[in-house]
């Protein structure tokens, strides 16, 4: 939990763990609230509260957010003890409040400022109700030091945000977080926002002024200071106050500087003598040991590695005429390392001004950053200066541009490589940031200008800097910023497809690290971006159909495409371990299957909750009988893909996996489409005049055909709802987000599965089928005659977000099913086509797996003839190995299947609609499982040489996607761990149809036809036999189908 010296127990653990169980709505606030206080605040003592205070610095040294821990620990004290002065409420309050400050630093939330406000005014309160304060020095002290903890509160954090070359920008970009970060969260909406800058500045000076007045010798000092803080915070955003407002700090300053204690308030201290330098009123330059109040390695011990960053920082920028000692710049490059952003970012910006070999001396102003770079190059070759020494300069040179200068500045940094390889690589973090701040700054410049071209290069060459920094805002910005610059464009706008191209490739290099299937909080901000491009790629003079074609690559299932071209086996953390032990755990009281937790609230169609996006949301009281361990369930497959994600980048593993789709160039893309191929990928957006994020909006639905000689685009406005809806249990219980197309597709697929007694599908399914088709996706009648005189016979599909469970191959074009003509497939990503595939196999083996009674733990009904049909299905196929009855294991499965080239498992299958990667197969037990093999079971395991997995149980094709499309459960676990194709089933299929399908399919693999061939004769075996839809239009084929 902390530092190993910190030896925490019952209660701080227990309410550490609870605001762990709310962060990851296993529980909700007001529960975990509601059991604190039924407990009495579990007797908290003035020492646990002390505790909680040494786990809350060391979790914010760690950059933890602490907010949720502090404020139960708040909720425990007054349960217990009442709010009192001389309780543990106090102390506990004075720690919320510092962790609401700290919260905000790092993401502007107005209601934590709002319930931090309301605990500091209460503290106040309680000290002014004592009418025998103003006889008593100690306790004013007490209120002037409460009222500047108010203050701090409401200015620190627009304060602490005042970084780079331009304030105001800095500022922006901290309010940026909250729109990126919690956009689309449902509890969002009626949140408060955080206060104006000009409000939260006036309220603090209000606190100030109170606690100036009652406040002493140091105290008073400190006072003094923040009310410099909160004017400069005036300076920047009302310039044109400016000159009064910097006479009035130097008058703090020179007040303040005589009452300060350096060894108590050393970045106070150090913030009045910068300013009194500027006054004039101090030497220019400074020597460090006058400033710093122990040597740069002690500060972190004595401070803490914020505050010494800080000292660190700030000391530079002091004494920045100079190269800063070696100590000095030793350990703030040590600490910036340390902490990362954002604490880091204070020491990039100042280390350009003073890096080692700087030949420059730093003054005020900018310089012209071509004619210095030009005489500096001078002064090298006639070697009066070391590459190093260039390098270095360069650097500082760049830091200076002025205004209208910054890709020039970028140029010279991008030389730096180039001049010292080490020297680039030793700093990367500062060069990195200049470049990006520089960016944001020329870019603005040049929009203002109309100079969209150059604005959106600028942040091209930003966006590799941002993401070697991994800085997820920075990268959000730029992508913001690069699509700002289309949504300006002009229809006739010259370069205009050049610039719509260089802005998508902002976004495919910014974008990736915020890793949208992994990192939910940032997944809304990801899918509004590919919206608005959508919205700016439809307009007819705009449109090309290669940026389209880029634009769906970027902006579907990107995270999964990823993962899916680097297959193979996934190893789990320790962390991820416990989190799967401790569902074990709560499951084992009694059988759980997830269709008993189901609270979807509306009953009509039926599977609407499977057509939701996977959401945190979704998450249920924790009161309810199943609520925790469903919470749970969902945490820890929401942890499972973020830690696929996040291992990955740790271990450098992760690489695009490029499918040929560099701006202008589909070729390699074109080169794995077979002549009688057609690839058509789908892309929902709502109508061009429509906003984006407006839930009465008419869907569009974007289409990119793809052949091996030519690709085009079409785009129709569909008469269907387009955005995305929030459903809300009864009681306010668990929300679902769902795509207005879902519940179409949800009454489809339920007319389909109706009995249709002696036809092939009812009248009303028909209807609804013919209906459907160009609705869902159904390619013009035009395009399919075309491609039919061309030789095609293939329909590769690409779906888009509910799309991905409508039965395509069912649609009815002139009275019959698009599969009565064509052969259909679907793929979640490109990847899975660009990855190379498998090469023959001189003699494939099969291992065929089933099981009579699998499932009847959870009372699922035994299907006698299943084992039987395994060993026939073997049988035909003439080699492999078969595991029935108390063979079939898990276990035995997962061990055998990396030896096979096709595998065929036929038992009972549970689609999971609350965890996709507990999605299973009821296998018999191994000694240490029930016998359920999990998707996420099959993560761990490496099947990448394994062409084909046949699945044999219900609803074996489904899986849950996200917000960006990313796709989870069976299908895409197999996929992920190197399985190139999977057969599974859309909904319930009766055995014998099952039977059939799958026995013809893997005899003709075993006589040697194609997985596609395969698969259309086995559909076309079980139609004859079994001619209704629901039958044999049960089973389709996800993957490479070559």
């Amino acid at each position: 939990m902390a530092d190993s010296t910190l030896h925490v127990g019952p209660p701080i653990s227990t309410v550490f763990f609870l605001a762990a169980d709310v962060e990851k709505r296993v529980t909700t606030e007001e529960e975990a609230v509601g059991e604190i206080r039924a407990s009495g605040g579990y007797a908290i003592s003035e020492a646990d509260v002390q505790i909680a205070c040494r786990v809350v610095h060391d979790e914010d040294t760690r950059g933890a957010d602490c907010f949720m821990f502090a404020k139960l620990v708040l909720v425990a004290a007054e349960a217990a003890h009442g709010r009192s002065r001389d309780s543990p409420w106090w102390l506990a309050a004075d720690m919320f409040v510092y962790c609401t400050m700290r919260s905000l630093h790092r993401m502007p939330a107005g209601e934590r400022l709002a319930a931090a406000r309301a605990v500091v005014d209460e503290q106040i309160s309680l000290l002014r109700a004592d009418r025998g304060l103003l006889g008593r020095p100690r306790e004013r002290d007490e209120l002037a030091d409460t009222l500047m903890a108010a203050a701090l509160l409401l200015y620190e954090p627009y304060y602490a945000n005042l970084d780079g070359p331009d304030h105001l920008v800095s500022l922006e970009r901290w309010r940026f977080r909250r729109a990126q970060i919690g956009m689309g969260r449902p509890e969002d909406g009626d949140q408060p926002l955080m206060p104006a800058p000009m409000d939260a500045a006036k309220d603090a000076l209000d606190y100030l002024d109170q606690a100036v007045r009652i406040a002493r010798g140091h105290l008073r000092g400190l006072c003094l200071v923040s009310q410099l803080y909160v004017l400069e915070v005036l300076t920047v955003i009302d310039p044109g106050a400016g000159e009064v407002l910097r006479g009035r700090r130097r008058e703090l300053a020179a007040e303040a500087f005589p009452l300060l204690d350096r060894e108590r308030a050393p970045v106070e201290y150090l913030d009045v003598l910068a300013e009194l330098v500027r006054a004039g009123r101090l030497p220019a330059t400074l020597p460090a040991d006058r400033v710093l109040p122990a040597e740069p390695g002690e500060l972190a011990a004595r401070y803490g590695p914020v505050l010494a960053l800080s000292l660190i920082c700030r000391t530079m920028d002091l004494t920045k005429a100079g190269t800063p000692p070696a100590g000095l710049w030793a350990a703030g490059e040590a600490l910036a390392g340390q902490l990362g952003w954002p604490d880091a970012r204070q020491f990039w910006t100042v280390a350009v001004h003073s890096l080692p070999g700087d030949r420059m001396v730093c003054q005020p102003g900018t310089v012209a950053v071509k004619a210095v770079r030009a005489q500096l190059e001078q002064v090298h070759a006639a070697g009066e200066m070391t590459t190093r020494q260039l390098a270095a300069t360069l650097v500082h040179v760049a830091a200076h541009v002025a205004n209208g200068q910054e890709r020039a500045a970028i140029d010279v940094l991008d030389r730096i490589e180039i001049l010292d390889q080490d020297f680039a690589a030793d700093h990367a973090s500062p060069l990195n940031y200049l470049v990006v701040t520089l960016a944001f700054r020329g870019g603005a410049a040049l929009r203002a200008a109309g100079e969209r071209e150059q604005a959106t290069l600028l942040y091209l060459l930003a966006s590799h800097a941002a993401t070697s920094l991994g800085v997820s805002v920075l990268c959000a910005e730029l992508a913001e910023q690069g699509l700002a610059c289309v949504e300006e464009l002009e229809p006739d706008e010259a370069d205009a497809l050049f610039t719509i191209g260089a802005a998508l490739s902002v976004a495919n290099t910014a974008l990736f690290p915020l890793g949208a299937g992994a990192y939910e909080s940032q997944a809304e901000f990801v899918r509004q971006v590919g919206q608005r491009f959508d919205q700016v790629l439809v307009r007819p003079p705009l449109q090309s159909q290669l940026l389209m074609l880029h634009h769906h690559y970027l902006f579907k299932g990107a995270d999964f495409g990823l993962l899916v071209g680097q297959p193979g086996p996934r190893q789990w953390d320790g962390y991820t371990e416990n989190l799967l032990a401790e569902v074990d755990h709560a499951q084992a009281a009694e059988p759980y299957r997830p269709e008993a937790a189901d609270q979807f609230p509306i009953a009509r169609p039926s599977g609407m909750q499977v057509l939701c996006y996977a959401s945190a949301d979704e998450a249920q009281p924790g009161s309810t009988r199943y609520g925790r361990v469903a919470n749970l369930r969902r945490s820890v497959d929401a942890n499972l893909t973020r830690t696929m994600m996040e291992q990955a980048s740790a271990h450098g593993t992760i690489v695009r996996h490029d499918p040929g789709l560099g701006i202008g160039d589909a070729r390699q893309l074109q080169a794995v489409l077979p002549p009688d191929t057609v690839l058509i990928s789908h892309y929902l957006g709502v109508h061009g005049d429509e906003p984006t994020d407006a839930e009465n909006v008419r869907a569009r639905l974007t289409t990119v055909l793809v052949t091996a000689e030519d690709y085009e685009v079409t785009a129709t406005n569909l008469r269907a709802d387009g955005g995305i809806l929030r459903l809300i249990a009864p009681g306010g219980g668990q929300t679902f987000t769902v795509h207005g197309l879902g519940w179409l597709i949800a009454e489809l697929r339920e007319a389909v599965n109706a009995d249709p007694l002696h036809r092939e599908v009812t009248a009303h399914a028909a209807r609804q089928l013919a209906d459907c088709y160009y609705k869902l996706g159904g390619p013009l009648p035009q395009y399919l005659g075309k491609w039919r005189a061309a030789g095609k016979t293939h329909l590769c599909f690409w779906p888009h977000g509910p799309l991905h469970l409508a039965p395509i191959h069912l649609l009815h074009t002139e009275g019959r099913p698009l599969a009565e003509d064509w052969t259909v497939s679907t793929v979640p990503s490109l990847t899975v086509l660009t990855r190379p595939p498998l090469p023959p196999h001189p003699s494939p083996t099969l291992l065929a797996a089933g099981l009579n009674d699998g499932g009847k733990a959870f009372g699922l009904p035994a299907q006698p003839e299943v084992e039987r049909h395994v060993r026939e299905v073997a049988a035909g196929f003439g080699s492999g190995t078969v595991l029935v009855g108390a063979e079939a294991t898990p276990r035995r499965v997962l061990a055998a299947a990396p030896r096979a080239r096709y595998l065929y498992i036929a038992t009972h299958g549970s689609h999971d609609t609350e965890a996709a990667w507990f999605q299973c197969l009821y296998l018999h037990p191994d000694p240490d499982n029930d016998g359920r093999l999990f998707a996420h079971d099959i993560l761990r395991a490496d099947l990448r040489g394994v062409d084909l997995v046949g699945l044999s149980a219900c609803e074996t094709a489904l899986g849950r996607f996200d917000r960006n499309d990313n796709v989870r459960g069976l299908p895409a676990a197999l996929l992920l761990a190197g399985v190139s194709t999977v057969v599974g089933t859309f909904w319930p299929v009766a055995p014998e149809v099952a039977t059939r399908f799958f026995s013809c399919l893997f005899a003709e693999l075993a006589a040697g036809r194609t997985k596609r061939e395969a698969f259309r004769h086995a559909q076309l075996v079980a139609r004859q036999e079994f001619p209704a839809y629901r039958d044999w239009g049960a089973f389709v084929l996800i993957g490479d189908w070559r």
